[in-house]
């Protein structure tokens, strides 16, 4: 009998067969692998033996299917670029394996079966932001079909069909999704008892400025504005300055009606550099995935927080697995972030209305 040999990490394929090397005819490999040839006489007992060896070298938890992780990332961070960073780890092998990365709450969005005898699962996924990415899991027709979200372990290869390059996903394991879905908190604003008065702010004109004032907005130059009380409302107010919007209409709404000012002076933006640090779409996914099983979420903190409307937060959540039933619909979190950066730019006309309606 001739025979190949492969080994897990922690089964060292070599010394098991100088363990038994009297039963065997010629041998040898190395740590992870080797072979051997023996008489069909002695099968029986190399097996007792090698079984013994086994016992002796290995604990029951090393024998349990295991998949090493390199590192848990967002599915909407896995793009070309991050391929070709991966590229600079080759050659790839024993002792430098392929990197496995995880995402949580993947939605699948359809998925078959394929192959001669109907074995693998061919899959697409829902990245984010509209987007959908290919993935593959060999040998996997038995699971199918699988549920909607999964938490799921993969490699990333690059794909290219018929001058067509694109990214593909090779599965290597999958774990039931652990849904988060947490207590949405937002307090709504008091009535607006009258409507103040829209100005521009007029830098060179401060002095017309009316006390108490207060002044809101990132990083505006406290220089400038040294008796003015800043971000929130303390007492009734004669000015508010604002510097920025803040993150919605909303936070406007809370301003405005704790500090009752008769005038609002709004500092007109030069372009989009001046903006608050509004996150990216995956700069906000990773801090939303911080926050993971915290069971409840005051929207309104973590929107002033991240300069953001609560809405942007849900539209992050959603896309983050979350469901946010009871809360207004939304649209996809790259909409939603866009219409942000715009309401950042409101005139004060347009405000005054919206704040009639």
């Amino acid at each position: 009998i001739r025979s190949s040999v492969r080994g897990i990490p922690e089964f060292n394929v070599f010394d098991s067969l100088e363990y038994a090397h009297d039963l065997l005819g010629k041998f040898g490999g190395h740590f992870a692998a080797g072979g051997f040839s023996t008489k069909a006489e002695n099968l029986a007992e190399l097996r007792e033996r090698l079984r013994t060896f086994a016992r002796d070298q290995l604990k029951p938890e090393e024998i349990c299917p295991a998949i090493a992780i390199d590192l848990e990332i967002p599915l909407a961070q896995v793009n070309v670029a991050l391929h070709y960073e991966l590229e600079k780890l080759q050659p790839c092998g024993i002792g430098n394996p392929v990197p496995i990365f995880v995402s949580r709450n993947v939605r699948i969005v359809s998925q078959r079966t394929f192959g001669k005898t109907q074995d693998h699962l061919d899959l697409t996924l829902d990245r984010g932001e509209g987007r959908k990415i290919k993935a593959i899991a060999w040998r996997w027709a038995s699971y199918y079909p699988l549920p909607e979200y999964l938490d799921l372990a993969y490699k990333i290869q690059l794909k290219n069909d018929r001058d067509q390059i694109y990214l593909e996903l090779e599965l290597v394991g999958v774990k039931a999704a652990q849904t988060w879905q947490p207590q949405l908190q937002q307090k709504i604003a008091p009535a607006i008892i009258s409507v103040p008065n829209w100005q521009t702010l007029d830098l060179l004109n401060l002095a017309e400025i009316e006390s108490p004032s207060l002044i809101y907005g990132f990083n505006y130059p406290q220089d400038l504005f040294v008796n003015t009380d800043c971000d929130r409302p303390t007492q009734i107010y004669n000015s508010l300055i604002l510097w920025h919007l803040p993150p919605s209409l909303d936070h406007l709404q809370w301003l405005i009606a704790l500090g009752k000012p008769k005038q609002i002076y709004l500092r007109t933006l030069p372009n989009i550099d001046s903006l608050p640090p509004i996150p990216a779409p995956i700069e906000l996914l990773e801090i939303i995935q911080a926050l993971e099983g915290k069971p409840e979420l005051n929207l309104m903190e973590l929107a002033q927080k991240w300069w953001i409307a609560p809405r942007v937060v849900v539209a992050g959540l959603r896309e983050f697995g979350c469901n946010c039933s009871g809360y207004q619909q939304t649209d996809l979190l790259k909409q939603e972030l866009e219409a942000q950066i715009a309401w950042y730019f409101s005139d004060h006309k347009h405000l005054a209305n919206l704040l009639l309606a």
